[in-house]
């Protein structure tokens, strides 16, 4: 009977429902509860694939799904992370992916509405030892509250459409350099000069009036 009764109890523990109780990040190990035991210190579950390798820190509180091998939950290994009412899922919606973070911050793809966002209360960074291309088949906006700035040996604005006024600036703008343009330039509004204007190696400053 004493047999019949272990392999009982190994086949009930080959998989068991736990929580995660304690985690050792640099040991990339953590310790769960089941049925009201601790077990001992687990292997963390790692993201490997062929080009790249996934850091994920578990938190306790976390409900998770063990294997068992031989049903002896010293073997334990987890096979699976579950929501919990302590820990829900950030979004419901059956179209969302969604992933976030403690403070707030989230990456979300719409599949339904085909739109990629990121939410973050702090910044985001972007580096890159080679070129760094954005396109959009529609329009492209830029806004901060403060400054937005642009530092570059070269800045080059093209208006692909041409014509008069297909490259517009709306506001009061300082330029600190100089300035070389080929082309008309028109001006609705006064002009003002601390120095000579020059027009065709003649100081405008100096015509005459009848």
């Amino acid at each position: 009977m004493a047999g019949l009764a272990d392999i009982q109890r190994r086949l009930e523990n080959l998989v068991a429902f736990g929580v995660i109780t304690r985690v050792d990040h640099e040991g990339r190990r953590v310790r769960a509860t089941i049925s009201g035991r601790e077990t001992g210190w687990l292997p963390y579950p790692a993201e490997i694939g062929a080009n790249f390798i996934r850091w994920r820190p578990l938190r306790t509180g976390t409900q998770v799904v063990l294997a068992c091998p031989s049903g002896n939950p010293a073997n334990a290994v987890i096979v699976q992370v579950l929501y919990s009412d302590a820990l829900p899922p950030p979004d419901t919606s059956d179209g969302l992916d969604v992933i976030q973070w403690n403070d707030g911050t989230t990456v979300s793809y719409d599949s339904l509405k085909q739109h990629l966002s990121l939410r973050t209360p702090g910044s985001v960074g972007v580096e890159a030892g080679g070129d760094v291309r954005a396109s959009a088949g529609q329009s492209v906006d830029i806004s901060a509250a403060t400054t937005a700035r642009i530092a570059a040996q070269t800045v080059e604005i093209v208006a692909s459409g041409g014509g008069s006024g297909a490259t517009s600036m709306t506001g009061s703008f300082s330029l600190n350099g100089d300035l070389a343009v080929t082309g008309v330039v028109t001006v609705n509004g006064s002009l003002h000069a601390s120095g000579d204007i020059l027009a065709g190696g003649a100081n405008s400053n100096h015509h005459s009036h009848p």
